[in-house]
């Protein structure tokens, strides 16, 4: 994969549809992101001001990762916990150069308007910059407003909930919103293709074409900074899996790194264990959460996780074989794990099976104390016999255990 050959597009697009797999109302961030777009048009921005709004109406809600949360945005106007998604969202954005301008925007988009002007005054944000985050709160709240409709009614179309939207809307605008910004959600709309365009297929259109006229190519840095950002999010979604992703990428690049691979395959595993459990958004926080044994129906969600993760992954181009790691990470080399009981597996992905279990084991979780290394030694050898998984990965695991474990605690 060469350095320079990653559409932020493609990325982009990928990381909306990540966030947009919390909660039941898939296709938010792009619904938001189209929403302002027209707002903004409206009140009047220039082409460089639409764009910028654009990009932080898809990316608003990076600080999302539980369905708790996701439940509050939905159901309430204003709650007592909601800025805290926008601190984690924005601090997530600064993380990464491609994202950092999108900050502000993420950290006070429940701000209303009168909390914004004296963040203006104070000299902490722009008045254009108050302008863009007050309009993300706006459509943010009209879609809201229209999936609590469309759920309610079981309407089939999104347009079916806008006099319900412009109703609620109406009784609060002058509590969160700049008469101004009010003024040009009422003039964009009133056209139906306002609200028609947020219908599932509609919206992924919008957003791949106004992605294609912002597209560059990021560098293998960057990438790995974005990567970071899915890899919190996922992390951040249960106490159990906190950091974990952080853990299983740095052991998979160290073990790559002691069996000969080349520089630019460990950088690829490494993207591979940062992204490698993506799929698990999708999952409700019940489940992920359970201390018990998992039953049927949650084994299924459960097991369905590395097979979402692919899905997302392999939309982006240059990245095919990193989505394919990723998503083997519990396959066995006998042919017991999912989702394909795939026994041919790559090396890299062989590497990355055991580095998923060993920082499992080796991280503290809320139920038990991680394992120390002996003990985690002993687990993999048992599987190892039993044909699960690979005796030279294994062996190298022995060679440098002690290194090994302190890679996998340490987020390096």
């Amino acid at each position: 994969m060469d350095q320079q050959s990653i559409s932020f597009a493609d990325v982009a697009f990928a990381l909306v549809s990540t966030l947009d797999l919390v909660g039941d109302d898939d296709g938010h961030g792009k619904r938001v992101a189209q929403m302002s777009y027209q707002v903004g048009k409206a009140y009047g921005l220039d082409e460089d001001e639409l764009n910028e709004l654009f990009l932080a109406g898809l990316l608003h809600d990076l600080g999302v990762s539980t369905t708790y949360v996701h439940s509050h945005l939905i159901e309430s106007m204003e709650w007592e916990g909601v800025h805290e998604h926008c601190r984690v969202g924005a601090k997530l954005a600064e993380e990464s150069s491609v994202l950092r301008h999108l900050s502000p925007y993420i950290l006070h988009h429940h701000d209303r308007w009168s909390q914004l002007q004296r963040w203006v005054a104070a000299g902490r944000l722009s008045e254009r910059q108050a302008i863009l985050a007050n309009t993300i709160l706006l459509v943010d709240r009209i879609d809201a407003f229209a999936w609590q409709e469309l759920v309610k009614k079981g309407y089939k179309y999104y347009h079916m909930a806008k006099d319900f939207c412009l109703q609620q809307i109406d009784l609060r605008w002058r509590e969160f919103f700049s008469e101004s910004i009010y003024q040009a959600f009422l003039q964009a709309s009133q056209a139906d293709i306002f609200w028609m365009m947020n219908d599932k297929q509609e919206v992924i259109d919008f957003t791949h074409q106004h992605l294609a006229k912002l597209d560059w190519m990021i560098s293998m840095s960057e990438l790995q900074e974005m990567a970071k950002i899915f890899a919190n999010a996922v992390d951040a979604k249960s106490p159990f899996t906190y950091q974990h992703s952080l853990g299983v990428a740095s052991l998979a690049r160290y073990l790559a790194k002691q069996i000969g691979l080349s520089d630019s395959t460990q950088q690829r595993i490494y993207l591979a264990g940062l992204l490698h459990d993506l799929g698990k958004l999708d999952m409700e926080d019940e489940v992920l959460d359970k201390q018990g044994p998992l039953d049927q129906q949650e084994r299924q969600k459960m097991n369905r996780h590395s097979f979402v993760s692919l899905m997302i992954l392999r939309r982006i181009k240059g990245m095919e074989d990193i989505a394919l790691w990723a998503s083997q990470h519990h396959e066995k080399l006998n042919g017991g794990g999912y989702p394909t009981r795939e026994k041919d597996l790559p090396l890299e992905s062989r590497i990355l099976a055991v580095a998923d279990i060993v920082q499992a084991l080796a991280q503290n979780r809320p139920y038990r104390e991680g394992l120390a290394m002996p003990k985690i030694l002993s687990i993999v050898d048992e599987m190892t016999e039993q044909g699960e998984l690979d005796k030279a990965v294994v062996n190298c695991l022995h060679a440098n255990s002690n290194q090994a474990y302190q890679v996998a605690l340490s987020q390096a």
